[in-house]
C-alpha cells in the first residue's frame, strides 16, 4: 500500500481518506450512483488486502480496519 502523495493530494491507499478521494474522482468522472453509494454507506465499506504464497500455494486475505 501506498503512503500519501504530498504532489497529487493522493491519501495513504486504502484509508477513510482515500476511500472517500476515490469517491469523488468517481463522482467527478460522471459515475454519481457509485460516488454516492459510497459516500453516503461508509460505515459499510470493508477493505482487504490479498496475497498469494506461490511456495505454499495459498491466498491470504487481511481485512484492514478504519484509519485516517
Amino acid at each position: 500500500m501506498n503512503n500519501p502523495n504530498e504532489n497529487t493530494g493522493l491519501p495513504t491507499q486504502m484509508s477513510d481518506r482515500w476511500v472517500l478521494y476515490v469517491a469523488e474522482k468517481l463522482e467527478a468522472s460522471g459515475k454519481t450512483n457509485i460516488a454516492n453509494m459510497v459516500k453516503d454507506n461508509p460505515e459499510l465499506i470493508q477493505k482487504y488486502v490479498s496475497a498469494v504464497d506461490k511456495v505454499q500455494g495459498e491466498i491470504n486475505f487481511l481485512k484492514l480496519g478504519s484509519y485516517e
